[in-house]
């Protein structure tokens, strides 16, 4: 007697970005075969996702404009309190344009807030993306967490960022240790209703 077949299931996986767009997956298949992507704990990257879905009978995909994020800063938070001055933000701008330009390969005339971090033939590589990032966490002293910056799409949210983060600094204690604070320690360092998060 031959054995039913085993009810197909549905699953999504919207985690990636490319060239501005989120990218969401979607296929179909048998239990045993999802059953064996998910015992991977779904460490998956996209070409991974890609050829499961195509080995599990069935792969569609919808790609819709990614949004940018940005840092939001509660009403209940000190750091609304003490906005930077304007040279400070002038001095901010100018420089990430210095570091877009040279990760760019560009003349720093050319760079504006329009400028794309996005690849493509007038944006940056994802390898410049990491360089333009790193230089600018040695110039500020900051850590800028990957699943900040690579939401990112123009030079102008980098700018905004870079400055929000420096307001945030201005209502943290001093800090005995040289180095950066990261983004957890940065929360934990205000009441849960004053908190600084990141999102769209």
């Amino acid at each position: 007697m031959s054995q039913e077949p085993e009810p197909a299931v549905y699953f999504n996986y919207r985690q990636f970005s490319f060239r501005g767009f989120n990218l969401v997956v979607k296929g179909q298949g048998d239990q045993a075969a999802l059953g064996a992507a998910l015992r991977s704990g779904g460490r998956l990257d996209l070409r991974q996702w890609l050829g499961l879905a195509l080995a599990l009978g069935g792969l569609g995909w919808l790609a819709s404009p990614a949004r940018a994020q940005t840092i939001h800063l509660p009403d209940a938070s000190k750091a609304r309190e003490l906005p930077l001055p304007a040279p400070e933000r002038q001095t901010i701008q100018s420089e990430v344009e210095v570091a877009y330009a040279k990760a760019a390969g560009k003349p720093a005339g050319g760079v504006g807030p329009s400028s794309p971090l996005t690849d493509g033939e007038r944006g940056l590589t994802y390898f410049q993306r990491i360089q333009l990032v790193t230089s600018l966490e040695r110039t500020f002293g900051l850590t800028i967490p990957d699943e900040h910056w690579q939401q990112m799409t123009t030079l102008g949210q980098l700018v905004d960022y870079v400055e929000k983060r420096k307001q945030i600094e201005r209502a943290l204690p001093p800090r005995e240790k040289a180095s950066a604070r990261t983004w957890p320690e940065i929360q934990q360092s205000f009441p849960v209703d004053a908190r600084p998060v990141y999102k769209k």
